[in-house]
């Protein structure tokens, strides 16, 4: 196969090249890896931005899919599928294109009406620091507005353990809180540092790197992830490929320690990182969970199943949400046409087609009355009412009126807005601290 976009048809079980409409070109196409990144296509080449959420996962059961009928090919005979809208996913006019605005990205249709819209990593504060997109430049700051340093075009992650990966000539590597570079960029992709490691990519395979940059764990992955609870998950053949059902992922998921060694084999069609000592796991498209020892502890039953959080777990099943317990129990009914983990005691949750908030136990904290909502942070929620956003507390009383265009949730007691052409940064009480 040759560089380029390609169509698998059903009806002769055979893939062929094709030329996108007119229509998309210039446009930045979007692709999924086999790693779970979203990123797109631009000019034959491939680019994942560094992004607050690591995996389309998510962002999938929003309005869009993960085509299985059309996929790049890049110059490493790697494929990746096509990210499309949900409506008319097999119309080659569903494809959907990346626009990056300050702090977030939009995918949009070839009409260029907006499918999803998220905020990236740019937008938050992490480690007291944040990076603000200002033209050709990244730049730096910290709680009060002080510039730090400044990039230019380049691509930067958010800070865990006093690192961020960076990218220059599209190699990785990382610098620290102060924009020195503590390990030279080298790598072809990294990720963030957890638990003192750092999974990087060179040549199509991923390993590990501790804090000198010195290789700990061989380049031996297809797929490799962050360490959670001293195991991270890993794939030697994890790919996508053509088969009789179109577009595929392939290959088998297991845990390493921080030796490299296999404390669980590599046996699982999908699984997630392990979170309060839990890992959801897909066998034959269902899901169900595993405990650290690689014990199954729920059966694989259900269609979706996300991290445990605040020991319960999101779960989807004929098309509904709800949460169960680590014994397996259904707490909280799968009544739910969308759901979100509980965060602070609080899960939002969408039920005739409006959000509100619900308890562990299922009753109603607050009413489903608004149009869109994120889940609680520092005793915050943000909240869309009539195509605007501010913030209520859990009482449900607007602390932060609904006056903005755009906002963050709050990272480390600060929010990035946006209201008309101005974007700045908030505190807890809605003042202004700082204009970008």
């Amino acid at each position: 196969m040759k560089i380029g976009f390609y169509k698998y048809s059903f009806l002769d079980k055979s893939y062929y090249k094709i030329e996108l409409p007119i229509s998309y070109r210039f446009k930045k196409i979007v692709i999924a890896d086999v790693c779970g990144r979203w990123g797109y296509v631009s000019n034959d080449q491939c680019y994942f931005p560094i992004q607050y959420e690591r995996s389309v996962d998510l962002l999938v059961e929003w309005e869009i899919k993960v085509s299985k009928i059309y996929a790049y090919m890049d110059g490493n005979d790697i494929l990746y599928p096509l990210i499309v809208s949900e409506i008319n996913e097999f119309d080659i006019n569903a494809l959907l294109f990346a626009e990056r605005l300050v702090g977030s990205w939009r995918f949009n249709d070839n009409k260029g009406e907006m499918i999803s819209h998220f905020h990236d990593v740019q937008g938050y504060f992490h480690e007291k620091r944040v990076f603000v997109d200002q033209k050709e430049y990244l730049s730096c700051y910290d709680t009060t507005g002080t510039k730090f340093f400044s990039f230019k075009n380049t691509e930067i992650g958010q800070y865990s353990e006093g690192y961020a990966c960076i990218y220059k000539n599209n190699k990785c590597g990382y610098i620290d809180l102060d924009g020195k570079t503590i390990i030279k960029p080298q790598f072809d992709a990294g990720w963030n540092f957890h638990e003192g490691m750092a999974s990087v990519k060179v040549e199509k395979k991923w390993g590990f790197i501790n804090k000198s940059g010195q290789l700990i764990i061989n380049n031996d992955f297809n797929d490799a992830s962050d360490f959670r609870n001293g195991l991270a998950r890993v794939s030697f053949d994890m790919h996508y490929t053509f088969s009789e059902q179109g577009l595929v992922k392939v290959g088998k998921y297991g845990f390493i320690n921080k030796l490299g060694e296999f404390v669980i084999m590599p046996t699982y069609d999908i699984a997630s990182d392990f979170n309060e000592n839990k890992s959801a796991i897909c066998i034959n498209n269902l899901w169900g969970y595993i405990n650290i020892i690689g014990k199954l502890i729920i059966q694989p039953q259900y269609s979706v199943a996300m991290p445990f959080n605040e020991e319960l777990a999101c779960v989807k099943l004929n098309n509904k949400y709800g949460f169960t317990n680590d014994k397996g129990i259904i707490v909280i009914p799968i009544v739910y046409s969308k759901a979100f983990d509980f965060s602070e005691n609080f899960a939002a949750v969408e039920y005739g087609n409006n959000w509100g908030f619900i308890s562990k136990t299922g009753e109603w904290l607050i009413p489903p009355v608004y149009d869109d909502i994120s889940s609680f942070k520092q005793g915050l929620a943000r909240i869309r009412q009539e195509g605007k956003y501010g913030f209520i507390d859990k009482k449900g009383n607007w602390i932060i009126s609904p006056i903005y265009d755009d906002a963050t949730s709050f990272s480390e007691g600060i929010a990035q807005i946006k209201l008309g052409e101005e974007h700045y940064f908030i505190n807890l009480n809605g003042e202004k601290i700082f204009s970008i």
